[in-house]
C-alpha cells in the first residue's frame, strides 16, 4: 500500500527501502528506460519517445517487444494506467521517471474502432478529458515484473 505520500510505500520494496518506482537494479536511473512500479509489481517500458500507431499495431508492437531483453509486454489496462496518475500535484503522469503529458495512451482496454473513446488523455488540467479522435496515439508497454 501507499504510504504518506503518492511515491512512497508504506511497506519495504525489494531493495529494501519504500520507494515506490526504481529501475530493475534498486535505483533510479532508468538506463534501460524500465521502470519498476513495486505497487503494483509492474515494469513498465518507458521510451525516449514514445512510440505511436492504431490500436491494432500497438498491440502487435507490445506482443512483440524485447524491450530490455524481456518478452510479455503487453498494452497496459485503462485501470493499471490510472495507478500511475499522480493526482497530488495534479500532473497526472508529468513526472519523471515518466514524464508525459498532453497526450493519449492506449491501453489494452481502447475500443479497437474508436481508439479515442478510450484513450487515457494525460493533460493537465481535469481527469480523463476526450480527445480528438484520431488513427494515432501514442502507448506506454507492460508486463509483470520479474521476482
Amino acid at each position: 500500500t501507499l504510504g504518506n505520500a503518492w511515491g512512497v510505500l508504506a511497506s519495504l520494496n525489494k531493495w529494501g527501502d519504500h520507494r515506490r518506482f526504481t529501475d530493475r537494479v534498486g535505483g533510479e536511473a532508468y538506463a534501460d528506460r524500465i521502470v519498476h512500479d513495486h505497487l503494483t509489481d509492474t515494469y513498465y517500458y518507458r521510451p525516449v519517445t514514445l512510440p505511436t500507431g492504431s490500436w491494432a499495431s500497438a498491440i502487435d508492437a507490445a506482443v512483440a517487444s524485447n524491450a530490455g531483453g524481456l518478452t510479455g509486454w503487453r498494452l497496459p489496462p485503462m485501470g493499471l494506467l490510472q495507478t500511475l496518475i499522480n493526482g497530488q500535484g495534479g500532473v497526472l503522469l508529468n513526472y519523471a521517471p515518466f514524464d508525459i503529458a498532453g497526450v493519449g495512451l492506449l491501453t489494452s482496454t481502447s475500443t479497437p474502432g474508436s481508439p479515442a473513446s478510450n484513450a487515457l488523455p494525460m493533460l493537465y488540467s481535469g481527469a480523463f478529458q476526450s480527445v480528438a479522435k484520431t488513427t494515432s496515439h501514442s502507448y506506454l508497454t507492460c508486463r509483470q515484473a520479474e521476482p
